[in-house]
């Protein structure tokens, strides 16, 4: 079986994130999206300051949803390539999705975040011109 996936960068630049502040990412899902798990990868590195000190808690969760995508806390300076799946109805094909990225304990930043998706074989491939 033939599976097609598909990315969107959602924000290549890095950011940072104070104690309690959100940023929020957003983009629109191809109406051919299949029926299949996620993935949201993207780097992320504490900054603690002092330079040792206590873990920072770093959430990721979508905009019109309930419940949390990631949860994850982060004891070190070092960066770290990190990813979650999550299920698809927790998306929309016909609004705006967003990603709400919270630091709730410690300052963070995040980079290179991309959102991963399956195509469904079963759509015709759409081709331009006549």
């Amino acid at each position: 079986m033939t599976s097609m996936a598909d990315y969107i960068v959602l924000r290549d630049s890095p950011f940072t994130l104070d104690p309690g502040e959100s940023k929020e990412l957003s983009c629109v899902l191809p109406d051919d999206i299949a029926n299949a798990k996620l993935i949201i990868a993207y780097k992320a590195r504490a900054l603690a300051s002092p330079p040792i000190g206590p873990g920072t808690t770093l959430t990721i969760r979508p905009g019109h949803m309930p419940g949390n995508i990631e949860t994850i806390e982060l004891n070190d300076g070092g960066v770290h390539g990190l990813w979650e799946t999550f299920p698809v109805s927790l998306t929309s094909t016909l609004l705006k999705n967003i990603f709400v990225f919270t630091s709730e304990g410690g300052r963070v930043r995040i980079s290179d975040v991309i959102l991963w998706f399956q195509r469904n074989p079963d759509t015709p491939v759409r081709t331009s011109g006549g």
